[in-house]
Formats: C-alpha cells, sequence, structure tokens
C-alpha cells in the first residue's frame, strides 16, 4: 500500500482549460538540468555517479567462414500443391496448403555446424515466382555475423528477389543478399524468389528445375542481442534476481536452493533487471524515484545510484546491458528519454541521455551493440493518419538511426483508399468515406531475436466495429460478449538496424479475391493474431478457422490469448515464448517461422505474469508476476536438450471460402484463414514445476489487490465471473489505468479512451455523458454487459470498484518552466475553474460516497460530432443499412446522438437504460495527468494538447494570445 501512497502524493499544482477537455499527449517537455524532483522523502540520494578510466567492453571472435551449399528444386513438383483437407464438393475442393513446404529441395549436408533447409511454395497469384522461405539452422555454439549470400548457377533466364526486405521491389542486379546473423544454436529465416526473368508462368518453363550453389561470407560470433527485462538470471545461472516493486526491493534467489537468500532495499519500487556480462553487478531502475540502481552481486551492497541530475529522465521503467558489456541503456517513460552509461570496469558513467520521442518502452541492443531499439507504447498523429512506430538509436551517441520504422493504420484514408482499385461499389467512395479506426497501438517493448534479424512487438489494434453491450441472448443475436481486441505481435525486419521496418503479409501473392494491385497499395503488414477459433464439422475437429484474422496467414495463432506484455526465447531462439499479462498464459511459437507449436498455451498459477527469464543452458524458467508475491519456475528441458533442439515447423493452412459462418474481419481478403492442426501437440512440453516465495506476506492491502487482479485479467477459465473471453478486460484499453491512444464505436457513440489515472472516484458521474453514477455501478453493469462474465459477487465487485476508484497511480508529471507554470495557472484560475472544479483529482472517498460518483455536470461547449472516424466511414453505413436487425444499431452509434427512454442502441441489444441526454452535452473530464493523452476530447478530434488548448478558448471567446496558450499547456503538465 505504502507505494500507491507515494505514488499519489508526487506533488502536483492543482486545477485545469475551459469546460471540455480530455487528456492528451504534447511534445517533449522543457528540460531542467541539475536538479533533481521532490519526491518521496525515503528516495535515497545519487551515490558514486563520478567514475575515471576508460570504457570497456568484452571481445568478440571474429574468424571469417566461407560455407558453401548446393541446392537442387523443381520449381514445379507436385509436392509443392499439397491438396487442403476438404470434401468433394466444398468451394474449397481445389484449395492446397499455402505454408511453405520443406523437404522439396535436396540440399547438401550442414558445413561447420550450419545446414540449410528451404521451406517453398509457388503463389497463386504470381506464376512467375518460385517463394524460397531459407532456413539456417546453427547447431554449433558460436553464431555468424553480418552473412551474405552469394548464389551461383543462375540461368540467364531466372533473376532473384529480395522478399524479405521488399516483396514488391524488382529483381535484384546481382544474386547477393544480405542475411544478417545466425545466433549460437539460433536460426535466421530470409525470405527470397526465384522468378522468371521475363515475368512468365514458371508451369512448364524449361528453366524451372534449378540447380544453384549457395556461399555464406562472413565472421564467427558469440553475440546475441540483449533485450529489457523484468527479472534476470546470473550468467552462471546459481542466482535469480527479481525485483519486487510492493515491497521496495529486489529478492536474490538461489537457483540450487530454490529459496530467497537476500533481500536488497530498493526505495522507488524498482522494476526491470539486468545482469552485467560478468556477473559482478546487478541494474535495476527505481521509477519512483527517478533512479537507476547499481548493486554489488558479491556483497548485495547498492554501489551506485544515478537519478534526474545524473541523466536519468522522469519514471524510468526499462534498462538493458549493451551484448559486449559496454554500455547500460535506461528509457524513461515520462521523461521520453534514453540515457546511456559506459562500463569503467568497477562502475558505470553517465555517458548522454537524448530524447527519443513520447512514452518509450521496452528495449534491445543489437548483438554488435551498435544500435539500441525502442518502442512506444502509443500510435502518433490524429485519428486518420495514426501509426505505431519503434526508434532506432545509435549507441554510440544515441542519435537517431531512424524513427520510420513504422505500422501505419489500415483504416486510414491513404491505406483504404486502395480499395477504390477493387472497382465497383469501392470506386464510388472517396478515401475519407472509407476511414475507420484500426490502429496498432500499446507496444509493450521492442525485442530483438538472438540473432537481432528479427524485432518483435507485442501490443494491440483498434477496431472499427462496434463493441457490443447488453444481453446477447435476449436481443436474439448471435454474439459473443467480452472481445474486446485481439493480441497482436508485429514483425520488423532488423538485419540493418537504420532501416529497420515492418515486414510485409506473406499471403500478399495468394489471395485470389483481391487483385494484386489492390495488394501492393495496401502493402499490408505480417502479424500474429490470436483470433476467435471456430471448429464447424464433428467429423473433422482438427480442422479450425478464424473469422477474426484480420491479415489472413499461416502465422495466426491457434488460440485465443490476453495482451502481451514481454517475449523471451528458447536456447538459441529456436522457440519464441510470449508472456501474456491478462490471461496468465505462455504462448509458444516456432521461432524462425512465428507459426503456433501447440493448441492451448500453458497456464500459470499466479496473476499477471510480468516476464520470463531463463537459465544459461535454457532448461529452466522464472516467472515474475504483478499480482503475485512468488515466481514460477518453469521446466523448458523440453526446448533445451544439446543436440536435439528443435527444427523450424510450419501448421497447414488456406484461406478458405466454404468455412465462412459469420463474415470476416479482414480487408485483405474474404475468405477465412483455416487451419489443419490434425499434427499440431496439445500443448507445448513446458510447465510449471513450483514456485519460490518473494515475501512472507503481500504488502498491498487484500482488497486493492484484488481490485488490481480483477482490473488487470481476463481468462475465463480462472475468472468467468469477469469475462467471457481472454481478450476482454479492462487492462486492455487501459493498461496501468492509462489509455490505448485510440477511438471506439461504443453503444454510448465513438469514444476516444480516456485515461484511468488517479482513480476515477473524484471525477464524478463516469463516462463521456455522465452515464454511470459510480464505479461500482459501472463495473458491475460492464463486467456482464461488457465483458460477458457470468457476474461479480458483492466482495469482487467492492474490490474492483474501489480499485477503479481511488488506486489507480498516477504518473509524475514531466519536467516543467516553474514561472510559465505559475502564469498558465492563474489563467486557469480565472476561466476554466467553473467547469474543472477538481482538476487534480485530489478529492478522496466519503462514506456516502465510497465509489466516488456525485456531481453531475454537463455542458454544451459546441463538441458535438457526427462522424468522429473511429466507426467505419460513411460508404460502410450504407451497407450496414441494408440489414434491418443490426443496420439501425451500427449507424446509430456514429457520432453522438441524444439518448431517450426509446433509444434504438439500448433497447435493441436490451442494454442497461442510460439516463436522457441531448446530443452535445458532455462532462468535464478529468485533467490529471492530461499531457500523458495521444488524443483529446471525447471524439478524438485532437491530437495535441495545445490545439485542445486553443480550440476551448476560441469557442468560449477567451482572447488567449499564444504564449498565454503556451503557459495553460505548461500548467496542465504539472497535473
Amino acid at each position: 500500500m505504502r507505494e500507491l501512497t507515494r505514488f499519489l502524493l508526487i506533488p502536483v499544482v492543482a486545477t485545469v482549460v475551459a469546460c471540455s477537455f480530455e487528456q492528451g499527449g504534447d511534445n517533449a517537455a522543457m528540460r531542467l538540468t541539475g536538479v533533481d524532483p521532490a519526491l518521496d522523502p525515503s528516495c535515497q540520494s545519487a551515490l558514486n555517479t563520478k567514475l575515471n578510466g576508460p570504457m570497456l567492453r568484452q571481445a568478440d571472435l571474429n574468424d571469417p567462414v566461407s560455407l558453401w551449399y548446393s541446392v537442387s528444386l523443381d520449381a514445379n513438383d507436385p509436392r509443392l500443391w499439397k491438396p487442403a483437407r476438404v470434401r468433394v464438393g466444398d468451394l474449397d475442393q481445389k484449395a492446397h496448403e499455402q505454408q511453405p513446404q520443406l523437404d522439396i529441395a535436396e540440399i547438401s549436408p550442414a558445413v561447420n555446424g550450419l545446414s540449410l533447409e528451404i521451406g517453398i511454395k509457388r503463389p497463386s497469384e504470381r506464376s512467375d515466382l518460385l517463394w524460397l522461405e531459407l532456413l539456417f539452422i546453427n547447431d554449433a555454439p558460436t553464431g555468424f555475423k553480418n552473412l551474405t549470400l552469394s548464389i551461383n548457377g543462375l540461368s540467364s533466364k531466372l533473376v532473384i528477389y529480395d522478399l524479405t526486405t521488399d516483396i514488391w521491389a524488382d529483381p535484384l542486379e546481382s544474386p547477393e543478399l544480405f542475411i544478417g546473423n545466425v545466433a549460437p544454436e539460433g536460426v535466421t529465416r530470409f525470405i527470397a524468389g526465384v522468378g522468371t526473368a521475363d515475368g512468365s508462368s514458371l508451369t512448364g518453363h524449361r528453366s524451372a528445375r534449378i540447380k544453384l550453389d549457395f556461399g555464406l561470407h562472413g565472421t564467427r560470433t558469440t553475440r546475441e542481442a540483449t533485450r529489457s527485462q523484468r527479472i534476470a538470471v546470473t550468467p552462471d545461472g546459481a542466482e535469480v534476481w527479481a525485483p519486487y516493486a510492493d515491497g521496495n526491493k529486489v529478492v536474490v534467489i538461489d537457483t540450487e536452493r530454490g529459496e530467497a537468500v537476500a533481500d536488497i532495499a530498493v526505495e522507488g519500487a524498482p522494476q526491470g533487471m539486468a545482469i552485467t556480462p560478468d556477473g559482478r553487478f546487478a541494474l535495476t531502475v527505481a521509477p519512483l524515484c527517478n533512479q537507476l540502481v547499481v548493486i554489488d552481486r558479491e556483497s548485495r551492497e547498492v554501489v551506485q545510484r544515478f537519478g534526474e541530475a545524473d541523466g536519468i529522465g522522469r519514471e524510468p521503467r526499462e534498462v538493458v546491458i549493451a551484448p559486449d558489456g559496454s554500455r547500460v541503456f535506461v528509457a524513461s517513460y515520462v521523461g521520453d528519454t534514453l540515457a546511456a552509461f559506459e562500463w569503467r570496469g568497477n562502475g558505470f558513467v553517465h555517458s548522454g541521455t537524448a530524447d527519443v520521442g513520447r512514452r518509450p518502452t521496452g528495449i534491445s541492443v543489437a548483438p554488435d551493440s551498435s544500435a539500441v531499439f525502442v518502442a512506444h507504447l502509443l500510435p502518433r498523429g490524429a485519428l486518420p493518419q495514426n501509426e505505431g512506430w519503434v526508434s532506432v538509436h545509435s549507441a554510440e551517441d544515441l542519435s537517431l538511426l531512424t524513427d520510420q520504422a513504422k505500422v501505419v493504420d489500415g483504416g486510414n484514408p491513404d491505406v483504404i483508399g486502395c480499395l477504390r482499385k477493387l472497382g465497383g461499389f469501392y470506386e464510388r467512395w472517396q478515401p475519407e468515406q472509407l476511414q475507420m479506426e484500426g490502429a496498432f497501438t500499446l507496444f509493450q517493448g521492442a525485442f530483438l531475436n538472438p540473432g537481432g534479424t528479427e524485432l518483435l512487438v507485442p501490443g494491440s489494434v483498434t477496431v472499427p466495429f462496434l463493441i457490443f453491450e447488453g444481453d446477447m441472448e435476449a436481443a436474439g443475436l448471435d454474439r459473443r460478449l467480452g472481445r474486446i481486441t485481439t493480441a497482436n505481435i508485429l514483425s520488423f525486419d532488423a538485419r540493418i538496424p537504420a532501416a529497420t521496418h515492418a515486414r510485409q503479409l506473406d499471403t500478399s501473392f495468394e489471395i485470389p479475391d483481391r487483385a494484386l494491385i489492390y495488394q501492393r497499395c495496401a502493402n499490408r503488414n505480417a502479424n500474429v493474431e490470436f483470433a476467435n477459433r471456430y471448429e464447424h464439422e464433428p467429423d473433422r475437429p482438427s480442422i479450425w478457422t478464424y473469422d477474426g484474422a484480420s491479415m489472413p496467414t499461416g502465422e495466426t495463432g491457434l488460440f485465443q490469448t490476453g495482451h502481451v506484455r514481454s517475449v523471451t526465447y528458447s536456447r538459441g531462439g529456436r522457440r519464441t515464448i510470449l508472456v501474456a499479462y491478462t490471461s496468465d498464459e505462455l504462448v509458444v511459437l516456432d521461432g524462425a517461422t512465428r507459426h503456433p507449436v501447440s493448441r492451448e498455451h500453458i497456464v500459470l498459477s499466479g496473476s499477471n505474469p510480468l516476464g520470463l527469464a531463463l537459465s544459461p543452458d535454457g532448461a529452466t524458467g522464472y516467472v515474475l508476476y504483478d499480482n503475485s508475491p512468488y515466481i514460477s519456475i518453469i521446466d523448458l528441458q523440453g526446448y533445451a536438450t544439446e543436440g536435439a533442439l528443435p527444427r523450424p515447423s510450419y501448421v497447414p493452412f488456406w484461406l478458405s471460402r466454404e468455412l465462412d459462418p459469420r463474415g470476416n474481419a479482414s480487408l485483405v481478403s474474404t475468405a477465412h484463414t483455416t487451419r489443419d492442426v490434425s499434427k499440431v501437440p496439445e500443448i507445448p512440453p513446458i510447465k510449471e514445476v513450483g514456485q519460490i516465495a518473494l515475501v512472507d506476506k503481500d504488502p498491498l492491502d487484500p482488497r486493492v489487490r484484488r481490485g488490481k487482479i480483477l482490473f488487470s485479467s481476463a481468462n475465463p477459465d480462472k475468472y468467468p465471473q469477469l469475462s467471457a473471453h481472454r481478450e476482454g478486460s479492462c487492462s486492455h484499453c487501459h493498461p496501468g489505468g492509462g489509455m490505448d491512444g485510440s477511438a471506439w464505436p461504443l453503444i454510448e457513440g465513438e469514444r476516444r479512451t480516456p485515461s484511468l489515472r488517479g482513480g476515477v472516484g473524484s471525477r464524478g458521474w463516469l463516462h463521456a455523458k455522465a452515464t454511470h453514477p459510480d464505479a461500482y455501478e459501472l463495473v458491475t453493469t460492464a463486467s456482464v454487459e461488457v465483458l460477458g462474465g457470468t457476474g461479480l459477487d458483492k466482495s469482487d465487485a467492492d474490490a474492483f470498484a474501489n480499485y477503479l476508484a481511488w488506486h489507480i497511480p498516477r504518473l509524475q508529471a514531466p519536467v516543467t518552466d516553474p514561472e510559465l507554470v505559475a502564469r498558465g495557472k492563474a489563467i486557469f484560475s480565472e476561466h476554466c475553474t467553473n467547469c474543472h472544479k477538481d482538476a487534480a483529482g485530489q478529492r478522496g472517498p466519503t462514506a456516502a460516497r465510497p465509489y466516488g460518483g456525485g456531481e453531475l455536470n454537463l455542458y454544451n461547449v459546441g463538441t458535438r460530432t457526427r462522424y468522429a472516424g473511429a466507426a467505419m466511414g460513411e460508404a460502410f453505413q450504407k451497407l450496414f443499412m441494408m440489414d434491418p436487425v443490426r443496420g439501425p444499431v451500427l449507424t446509430a452509434v456514429v457520432g453522438d446522438r441524444a439518448y431517450k427512454p426509446d433509444d434504438i442502441v439500448f433497447t435493441s441489444l436490451k442494454a442497461s437504460p442510460r439516463p436522457e441526454r441531448s446530443a452535445g452535452e458532455f462532462k468535464p473530464p478529468s485533467l490529471v495527468n492530461v499531457w500523458d493523452n495521444a488524443l483529446f476530447f471525447h471524439d478524438a478530434r485532437f491530437s495535441e494538447l495545445r490545439q485542445a488548448v486553443r480550440y476551448m478558448a476560441d469557442k468560449n471567446f477567451i482572447p488567449l494570445t499564444d504564449p498565454e496558450v503556451d503557459a495553460v499547456v505548461e500548467y496542465l503538465r504539472t497535473l
């Protein structure tokens, strides 16, 4: 309880802007140096920050290698058209499996422990092309770096494509490809293509029988990429170091004894852990003290402590050590900074801090220690232009290498407008009339694979489909509640850090119902989705199909899971292990192909796992939780047997037109991703085998802890009373109490996701139109009518509402200019406090209002909208109107409407009735942490806080000059 209280006691300046602000973000804060903030007095002072001596780094191998392989294959081998498991007479009766087929090519044996396998397919819409997935499989204890592939023996009638860099690019002028690295015991996938020089079909082509010599040229290496993580194992495997934020300490666990052997006090809710390559130092960050803390592993003493005056930004959350040990990098969420510290042998010295853009999350360092990859939590840009992004920085001086590693919202006009190339219905509409929201958001981190060739970024995606709410059975609708949004794992090509870019959809050449001209224009990205599965035919139980997969691909997960918080790799990176925070699961994918390897996931005993760390031999894993006072021990021996590490694999799939039960969520194809899982194991060969306590007693009040778990969780097997789906929890849209930086079509209208930071208890009635009187009514209604749970009992409802009302922590304020803040506060107090009476959200619970509520203040300040850009646009609304059952509901939720007793949406869906409201009335929103939001106003019309201030000043005839607007914005940044 103490750390939550401390969070809420961080000084803020009270009160905030005219009558209809919504929280949001603005540009990077002004930096003040040399002064630490006035934090809780228990934060310790900086310690031993000045050291002398040169920067040190561990040496690497650099032995040159040149490896040759002979490859023979037939582009017309009939095994490339393996029939799908369909019935005679099905619409799919001519379908064939679309995953690459292994064992087609004849390949010479391994050289120096590195073997080559090739997955091959013939894309149906590119008859001139042979798709080759080159799988470089290393069984040696050392890796290979900077590999280039030269190809000899290519016929003059054939050409080579680099399909890893760009599937739409022209063929290469010379047959040489940059592969990148292969980690020790690792696997690297590279996608190439062989095509006819004149574009003619390979079928019957005289050069279809291909014999080539592949030469790999590079150097040896021992390096693997490093990633920021929540828990760490020492290089000798003897200890696990686990930060325990709720107890303000780091716990040391002896792995042989299986118990905690030391506690090290670290004030400021430590999170994140890194161990130096020599095992001498352990490092953690303390977000509530704005510090990097260095601990001597042998003495168990804190030997260095760096604060804001020493280069740390506000609320540091991530720490990682470069593979060569030369530098430590710290990312700060509120400070928007990346700080570097050089290793001087006996400690670390600050070498630089750089602004990296808003809301940095998890970070990775390339295997050669040259570049740092930073994910950013929320999209940037207004709704019609928003995009998720990763930035890449030089490890040497933190300069920006690229901020164009991005994933664009497929509903933005310039992307969805590509539908017009299909002609027909779509050609009649302008791109703005086809618009919808589909932003990729909530990027939890940038996780490089061990070889550093691929970057995985877990997140989620906003959907433009109505989030149904009510009693679907009573409404006569075949609609399952609880699914808010799918977990997504985005993939980026990271071989050349400065050219990092999102990988493209690997089925773009295989979609018969969407022309290549459209696919090229839309240029959809690769994406591992965990969509709903359906088993349609009892006599074929192993045929599963997915209507919610927006990107039809074999990478689609076989079973839903919750939002993924972190990514870990098994020994050699042969398997990718996803840590699903909201559903308490471990999800395993093939480390090279990203195909699933099991039908079900591993359910953990604890609540809300944060991360998984592996022993040096990869045989044992350790899971740290957000809401359980222990770590779990995971047996990973099935992925760690020397000489028998898992090989790359694919799950058969095809795009089905036959199994079409309820429409499709994809704009890429009207067909459904369909899988043959007959040979896929039920569960992966891993299991939880024990737990190790971190504390004797949970320091958090049991009622608060239970509320936090209910807020953060979505697993109907564990919490059926809360949610009917793994993809539906409060945390899915409000991670940590924040927001997703997007907008949704809800039954009350199109709504920006608001922040809940600081709790909702002091906000009066809840939702934009004040439709819920307090937190208790909200959670009891939403758990059943939105999330589809069976219903909370009184104890759980009380705990949930109490947490939502009073215990969601707020962020620290960013660094501000005190004089500018004072001017802004005076302006705000004069013009804005009639509406924003408790802008800082400092009111607490009372006996009469234990869950908040009370005030009902509604104002019409001209912010009503007809269409916000979240729902599907005008063109699709015309289509919906043709459906007499759902059409009236789907069109009514667009924009803002008045609520009346006979409201067609609430009555049709049998949802709890809302109070009567006029179309233009809205409540003044909370301004707690207003500066952190990505979008403003209930309809998400602005993406900058300054725009919102200016709009409200003009709308309310407040004659503010630009400098005065700047002052008000600076004041709002203190809340």
